[in-house]
């Protein structure tokens, strides 16, 4: 008789205070219970399934020592119902495991927020049957956010490990107050003053923010997603963005939030969901996810809670409450798809887009899976649940999203700020990426931060990628500041039945992206734009090439300079509120591309001295620009060094540069260099 972890060992070190273990039993059906170590959390009971459990363990910073102990029994209408017949011939058993919880309170945090109308009554949508069981308050709310926001971490963690990503998971804000995780310590805390439980722990922080709107204002039809007919659809997002600006410290500087509507109202004669937007991205200084609390009524508000939340099967009465997506037919399936889709947006928040699968599809209607061995009769699919309840048939966060959470600074570990091929600190480096053409329909990509994942896209979907993963996991390589496509080479990377269709690429670095929409078309015209000369370089005729643009691709494109690198005695840089214009100038003459001004700067280069590469600020426009030399040696920022992001123009190895192409109107809004092999 035995019970067996299979995604933990001993001595395992975590970073979020709530795990899922998994594990296997000699008995074939039975009881988990999960007791802690000097009784700091309620013991906790789970239910195995043809062998098969799924644990939810609460841990506090240091090490947790649980022991799991097997029981004979069952559940019966969620509750762990003991077998004392079955005990005469099956005696309980045990297994301990100690893991490590080590908060990274370093890491950028996520804010959970509810907003509220100024006139809010500060009740959210719930059944009458369930109101009657536990209300519908703003502190039942938050206690539902809190555990819900434990479950996207329990969950998120679960992936990132199982992909051989480590114990990796973003971290919400936290607070030291009184866990409500756990309703009996709750119970026996209220009804029993010398219960020795101290529920005095570090928890979710739930900001409420009040909007200056009423909860009329929020309601109304035109801001509701599902609306066809609005007029202004997206229009909950800015009124979360106000909301924050309104609240003051800490989301006076840039913050990722995740806000959710507490004033959501099912309006079931305009058969429409008011005060809801499902929503993530970026707008002022916010990254931002937001959703309604139309669906909060199923989540669980406790441990004990989560079986009975995952396991109930009474049907969505749409006279009352949603019926979201015409995917909530029941309570469990309602969890599913509000908690999922919210952690859908929260993906959008952290850089996810659409995938081909997983929660950033909507793979979330079986988010109960990640949790339990059984599942019920489904009301989507009309059809009984899955028995058991394998990790491959779980949602799952698509490898592509786990590759973005990788190298996000939500989700960094200690061991890769000593991980040399990962820039700690990429705000420091010139983020953008930059093509630079070769012979052959060759093109070399170059990030000065790190590439570390090309996808390969056809009828907009990801068929393919190339990823590279840090030094410190297993066969990594590290993020490449350079890289050679090939359209050919790329193309057999693609399933049979995508070949010869459009390709485009998604060029992910640390800290950027880059978009190629059909790379075969740019990889003819980069062949076919070689620019042959002998640009007075006295080395006969040469074949030269130009790199992508930064700053604007708009506008009109003048002719080209070239100068020799090495006879260049003095850099002449135009420059006020952004670059004008640049001009060579040797002991034969000059050369300018851009406009001339009256006011400029002079960077004369030391003998031996020769020009090696130029880091520019850019957005819409070039804004300033920086000259490097051969010895290391820069000049200032010159122009305006405050604007646009920075971008790096320096040939591939094994070539230098020789030219500057520009785009010019009032002043120079695009550069790219012109280069040869040395």
């Amino acid at each position: 008789m035995s019970l067996k972890i299979l995604n933990y060992k001993s001595l395992d070190t975590v970073h979020i205070p709530v795990v899922i273990l998994h594990g296997v039993s000699s008995e074939e059906s039975g009881i988990i219970q999960a007791y802690y170590n000097g009784n700091f959390f309620p013991q906790q009971y789970f239910d195995v399934n043809a062998k098969y459990f799924k644990a939810l363990i609460y841990l506090q910073p240091g090490p947790n020592l649980i022991y799991l102990t097997y029981y004979p029994g069952y559940f019966r209408n969620s509750l762990p119902i003991f077998d004392s017949q079955s005990r005469l011939h099956v005696k309980p058993f045990s297994e301990t495991i100690t893991i490590n919880y080590t908060p990274l309170l370093n890491n950028p945090p996520l804010h959970l927020c509810l907003l509220v109308g100024k006139d809010s009554p500060m009740t959210f949508d719930s059944p009458e049957w369930k109101k009657k069981l536990e209300g519908n308050d703003l502190n039942l709310a938050v206690r539902k956010l809190k555990l819900g926001g434990r479950l996207m971490q329990a969950f998120t963690n679960e992936q990132m490990l199982r992909n051989n990503l480590g114990n990796r998971c973003f971290r919400f804000e936290e607070e030291y107050s009184n866990d409500t995780l756990s309703k009996v310590e709750n119970k026996n805390n209220k009804n029993d003053p010398t219960f020795t439980y101290n529920n005095l722990r570090s928890n979710i922080k739930v900001y409420i923010l009040k909007s200056e709107k009423t909860v009329s204002q929020l309601r109304d039809p035109h801001l509701a997603q599902q609306n066809n007919n609005g007029k202004n659809k997206g229009g909950l997002f800015g009124i979360a963005c106000d909301a924050l600006k309104k609240y003051g410290a800490p989301f006076d500087k840039p913050s990722q939030c995740a806000v959710m509507f507490l004033d959501t109202h099912w309006d079931s004669d305009k058969n429409l969901i008011l005060a809801h937007a499902a929503l993530g991205g970026s707008i002022d200084r916010y990254k931002l996810a937001i959703f309604g609390s139309h669906g909060l009524w199923s989540w669980p508000s406790s441990f004990e809670e989560l079986h009975l939340s995952f396991s109930e099967c009474i049907k969505t009465n749409t006279k009352e409450v949603a019926n979201d997506c015409n995917e909530c037919g029941s309570a469990w399936e309602c969890l599913n798809v509000t908690l999922g889709a919210f952690l859908h947006e929260i993906g959008h928040l952290l850089g996810c887009p659409h995938q081909p699968s997983g929660v950033m599809l909507r793979d979330y209607v079986t988010f109960n899976r990640s949790f339990m061995t059984i599942e019920q009769y489904s009301t989507r699919t009309k059809s009984n649940g899955l028995f058991p309840i394998l990790p491959k048939d779980e949602c799952d966060w698509h490898r592509l999203d786990l590759l973005r959470f990788l190298y996000h600074p939500s989700f960094k570990l200690p061991n890769d700020w000593i991980d040399n091929s990962v820039p700690n600190y990429p705000d420091i480096y010139p983020q953008k990426t930059v093509l630079y053409p070769l012979n052959d329909g060759n093109i070399v990509c170059k990030s000065s931060t790190g590439i570390y994942l090309v996808e390969l896209h056809t009828d907009d979907k990801c068929r393919a990628h190339l990823e590279y993963l840090p030094k410190n996991l297993k066969n990594g390589v590290g993020p490449q500041n350079e890289i050679l496509l090939n359209y050919y080479g790329l193309e057999n990377l693609l399933p049979q039945d995508q070949k010869g269709k459009k390709l485009s690429l998604e060029i992910l670095s640390i800290g950027s992206q880059y978009k190629i929409d059909d790379f075969l078309k740019l990889s003819n015209e980069s062949s076919k734009s070689r620019i042959t000369g002998h640009f007075g370089l006295n080395r006969g005729n040469l074949v030269a090439f130009k790199s992508s643009y930064l700053g604007s691709k708009d506008n009109q494109e003048r002719p080209f300079i070239t100068f020799n690198p090495r006879e260049v005695i003095c850099v002449r840089v135009y420059h006020g509120g952004a670059l004008d214009g640049v001009e060579f100038m040797t002991r034969y003459g000059s050369n300018f591309v851009g406009n001339k001004t009256k006011n400029y700067t002079d960077f004369p280069l030391n003998k031996n001295e020769s020009i090696s590469s130029f880091k520019l600020k850019c957005g819409s426009w070039v804004d300033a620009i920086q000259i490097i030399t051969s010895t290391g040696r820069q000049s200032e920022m010159l122009g305006n060094k405050n604007g646009g992001g920075l971008g790096e123009l320096s040939p591939p190895e094994g070539f230098e540069i020789i030219g500057l192409s520009a785009r010019v109107s009032s002043w120079i809004d695009g550069l790219a260099c012109i280069y040869v092999n040395e």
